[in-house]
């Protein structure tokens, strides 16, 4: 995978059942790790999901190992650009103005 460019598509496995990455990513922003996942989903701060290939996914089939140059310990952000809301940057700065006033009354 080039930084920056569309997401490769692979088969997987969640929980016994067959899937494809791009129907596992959530809204937002999202880290996949190859391995044992060091990080955590986020609580505070950025929003960002975290997915373990080897833990939350099975590349059963090789194919997103290899799209991905996946060795034990590769991380990739992946950005939601496919996946804002209609009205993309305007309709989140709100949500995002919102979330930071949240966080700073703690």
């Amino acid at each position: 995978m080039t930084p920056g460019t569309n997401c490769a598509d692979a088969p997987l496995a969640r929980a016994g059942r067959r899937t494809w990455l791009l129907n596992e990513l959530p809204d937002g922003f999202t880290l996949i790790v190859f391995g044992e996942s060091p990080v955590k989903a986020s609580q505070d701060g950025p929003a960002y999901s975290v997915l373990s290939v080897g833990g939350d996914l099975t590349d059963s089939e090789g194919l997103l190992t290899q799209r991905y140059d996946g060795k034990p310990g590769t991380v990739y952000l992946i950005r939601p650009t496919s996946t804002w809301p209609r009205g993309g940057v305007r309709t989140m700065l709100p949500r995002s103005k919102r979330r930071l006033r949240t966080l700073l009354r703690k």
